[in-house]
């Protein structure tokens, strides 16, 4: 059973968005299901591998579209998404290094993140988008 469904309230009602978290949620359900089989490692990496450009595509795109609108809050923005791909890399190299629970550790922070970023912090630039739109700017 996948450790995350798509819910209506994940939507952020930008389409690209949407569909680029629905992938990461396909990520964390992949990797849960390695970690309950028994920390496949070289699984796990190929997932570490499909979770980092995942990453790189998906906030680059949410930093662009962040600039176009003129979200006040990009820099902040930019530097939470930073800490993500930080925590990321260093929990692929410690799972390289044969730190098999590093499998269970990722799982739980993709999950805390999806949960939070998608509901909570990002939604602080899809209401400026929906304010921008209604003002007609």
């Amino acid at each position: 059973m996948p450790i995350t469904a798509w819910n209506a309230l994940y939507n952020t009602h930008i389409e690209e968005i949407d569909e680029q978290h629905r992938e990461l949620v396909a990520v964390i359900n992949a990797l849960d299901a390695l970690v309950t089989a028994g920390h496949d490692v070289a699984g796990l990496h190929d997932v570490l591998i499909e979770l980092v450009g995942y990453a790189h595509r998906h906030l680059r795109f949410e930093e662009a579209l962040m600039e176009r609108v003129a979200f006040p809050e990009l820099p902040r923005h930019r530097a939470i998404h930073a800490v993500f791909i930080e925590k990321v890399n260093a929990l692929d190299i410690a799972l390289r290094q044969g730190e098999h629970r590093q499998g269970q550790e990722l799982l739980v922070f993709l999950h805390d993140w999806f949960l939070r970023h998608i509901r909570i912090t990002d939604q602080e630039y899809v209401a400026h988008i929906a304010a921008r739109h209604a003002s007609g700017r």
